[in-house]
């Protein structure tokens, strides 16, 4: 299965946003990171990302502001404080819960690839 070539990491702790960079550069991901919702939006207004790891608590606000710019199809929400019913309202489909498991982050990353390859991505 093909990797997305970007990923956006939105996530405020630095050690776990440079162990998932770490982590996703080796998968051979191009990866970006954020560790606050305005300088995501910064990146978002000048780049397009194939996925991206939202934290949902950051120092500037909520990290799921970011879903309409991102799409749901795009956003994994990885957080210590799962909302599921909130998540449910807002059409999120893809939760990892802290602490992470960085081959589950990655299955959900390979399901999302085959899911839009299915969809007719070219």
């Amino acid at each position: 299965m093909t990797q997305p070539s970007s990923l956006l990491i939105v996530e405020d702790e630095r050690i776990l946003s440079r162990c998932l960079a770490t982590h996703f550069g080796r998968r051979g991901m191009d990866v970006t990171v954020a560790g606050t919702v305005s300088e995501a939006r910064s990146l978002l207004e000048t780049t397009e990302f194939d996925a991206a790891l939202l934290d949902v608590g950051l120092p500037d606000g909520d990290g799921l502001s970011l879903i309409p710019t991102l799409s749901t199809d795009r956003s994994i929400v990885i957080t210590a404080n799962p909302d599921f019913d909130r998540f449910e309202e807002l059409g999120i489909k893809h939760v990892v819960p802290k602490p992470l498991d960085l081959d589950r982050v990655a299955d959900v990353i390979d399901a999302m690839t085959a899911t839009r390859e299915r969809a007719g991505s070219c």
